[in-house]
């Protein structure tokens, strides 16, 4: 009843057609999907039903939905075999969960020096992770030591560029145009100077 009668579904339409095939149908809620890198899965937060609710990871191709974990800021892994999760925490130091997509079984853990992120985004040689928090962008690399910090009033999504030589996101601008801003980085980790500005007035 909290939910109402509002009903999300999950589509996927290939490019050049006209009809969409539906992979999820009837669930209460759901979050902005993710693709795996190899385009065979989609990772998506959401409450599916009254049981079931957290991470999930769904086939294109089949529709077939497998549980990961609990709800939380996640990105898929360059390699299309995992997901990074840093579920929300209520106190204490966070941490971040690798998560196998072919049998949903945490095969790593790090621990993290903020309690909890409101977007994650893994580097495309996956050795770093950045962070979208409530003081701005953090990286850490796999054992959990921050190797940098962006103070900043950003939107909550983030992303590395292909190359890994920057990070993207939103700077919030005031009523509803934002700046799109790239932190240069460098293959350590670390920022290569200030944020600039990259595209301005976006809406």
């Amino acid at each position: 009843a909290q939910y109402g009668k509002c009903r999300s579904s999950l589509l996927v339409q290939e490019v050049g057609s006209t009809q969409s095939r539906i992979l999820l149908r009837d669930a209460l809620a759901l979050g902005t999907p993710r693709w795996s890198h190899d385009g065979q899965v989609l990772v998506v937060n959401g409450r599916l039903d009254g049981d079931r609710v957290g991470l999930f990871a769904v086939s294109r191709l089949t529709g077939a939905v497998q549980f990961l974990g609990p709800g939380g800021a996640y990105d898929t892994h360059p390699a299309a075999d995992s997901v990074v999760l840093v579920p929300m925490r209520e106190s204490g130091k966070g941490v971040a969960l690798v998560i196998g997509l072919a049998n949903g079984a945490i095969a790593d853990s790090v621990r993290l020096p903020f309690d909890w992120a409101r977007d994650v985004s893994w580097s495309p040689d996956a050795r770093h992770i950045a962070a979208s928090t409530v003081i701005g962008i953090t990286v850490v690399d796999r054992a959990g030591a921050e190797t940098a910090s962006v103070p900043m009033s950003n939107r909550k999504t983030l992303r590395w560029s292909d190359d890994g030589r920057a990070l993207l996101t939103f700077r919030a601008g005031t009523v509803r145009e934002d700046e799109l801003m790239r932190i240069p980085m460098a293959r350590d980790g670390t920022t290569q100077g200030d944020a600039e500005l990259f595209m301005s007035r976006v809406p």
